[in-house]
């Protein structure tokens, strides 16, 4: 299945309703940063879709547990794979009169121990790759424990980890492109292939 047609079931409600049911309030991320260099060469979506794949993979490496894991958002389930067309597909900030966009992944498996240590585990991990980290909420009432620890880099790429005592999730976000294939993508619902010129 081609990445223009997995990604039309790909649901932001489905999302939230999964990881963030029971919580009262979602607070808002920060904006994702533009291209670094508008004016400079940008990465294709199937290079930003390769981005993603890989550092998905390296903090699932981080966790300790590479088995389990699932895609987000899919019925019925789909495990984890390094198939590019589970990835999504986000917008970023407007570049001069030219959109930006950028390339979502997101898994999630049963919890691999308390919620703190989960997220204390890779945000140690992404501290060491240069990320900056911020807890967007921790919140503890009686047995029920989330926490939501994003962490950022200078570049535009972030991850996050959002952990309970029933969940956990793993989410990376690429740097953002204004790359032509982009468009490609939103006329023709497919990445262009290798030989085509946008």
């Amino acid at each position: 299945m081609s990445p223009g047609r997995r990604l039309a079931r790909f649901t932001g409600a489905a999302l939230i309703a999964t990881l963030l049911a029971g919580c009262t309030s979602v607070p808002v991320l920060s904006d994702p940063m533009p291209p670094k260099s508008p004016g400079g060469p940008q990465k294709t979506i199937t290079e930003l879709r390769q981005q993603v794949i890989s550092l998905l993979q390296d903090s699932i490496d981080a966790t300790g547990n590479g088995e389990g894991w699932l895609w987000i958002a899919y019925d019925p389930q789909v495990p984890w794979s390094h198939d590019l067309g589970y990835t999504g597909l986000a917008s970023c900030s407007t570049v001069g009169e030219k959109g930006s966009h950028q390339i979502r992944a997101h898994v999630y498996r049963a919890p691999l121990g308390e919620p703190h240590d989960t997220a204390r585990v890779l945000g140690e991990h992404w501290e060491s790759q240069g990320f900056t980290l911020r807890t967007v909420f921790d919140q503890v009432k009686g047995d029920h424990v989330q926490i939501l620890l994003v962490a950022e880099r200078a570049d535009g790429i972030s991850q996050n980890v959002y952990a309970t005592e029933d969940t956990m999730s793993i989410e990376v976000l690429s740097e953002c492109s204004t790359h032509e294939s982009f468009d490609y993508f939103i006329e023709h619902g497919d990445d262009p292939p290798p030989s085509a010129k946008p």
